[in-house]
């Protein structure tokens, strides 16, 4: 068992993980990316008590579909990419992983003159995953971050010249075992 740690460490340890805006045009003209892997937002709805929900693109691109097949199918990815089947003969993975892949975000929110918004993130979760079509080393998730915001007490009452700033991580857990 200690092997395989050691062997999912790595794996994962030697992916790439980024921000990338979408490529369907509701998302592409409202999300850029840096250089720093940070999106930025400038598009988004607000509703009354001050909540925004966010879809975030991002991907896990690794060094071949090998090892992403074998991230896989250790059963660590929730929900499992729509497009994928197990290649190995053990077949389908293990529903007891014993690694779980989430992500974490942390917001800046700023509007006018780059005056600081106070934005809590309630919670992030993966909504859908795919290999990409057009390479399959990439394992596509689709995120949704829930966030809170609030300015000096009020609830910010217009998104205009609002810019959202997502920095965020994949993380690889090991899962204690539950007796």
């Amino acid at each position: 068992m200690e092997s395989q740690d050691v062997d999912v460490a790595s794996l994962f340890s030697t992916c790439t993980f980024v921000c990338e805006p979408s490529t369907t045009a509701s998302v592409a003209n409202a999300a850029k990316v840096s250089s720093s892997s940070t999106l930025m937002i400038d598009s988004f709805y607000l509703d009354s008590a001050g909540r925004v929900q966010v879809f975030l693109p991002l991907r896990l691109k690794f060094a071949s579909r090998e090892e992403l097949d074998k991230v896989l199918e250790l059963g660590c990815i929730h929900p499992m990419p729509s497009n994928w089947s197990s290649s190995s003969d053990n077949g389908p993975p293990a529903t007891n992983a014993s690694y779980s892949v989430s992500v974490e975000a942390r917001v800046k929110m700023t509007f006018g003159a780059s005056e600081a918004v106070m934005v809590t993130v309630e919670s992030v979760s993966i909504e859908s995953s795919s290999i990409s079509d057009t390479d399959e080393t990439i394992l596509c998730l689709n995120v949704r971050s829930d966030l809170r915001v609030v300015k000096q007490g009020d609830i910010v009452s217009s998104v205009a010249g609002v810019k959202l700033n997502f920095e965020v991580s994949a993380i690889l857990t090991k899962v204690q075992a539950t007796r």
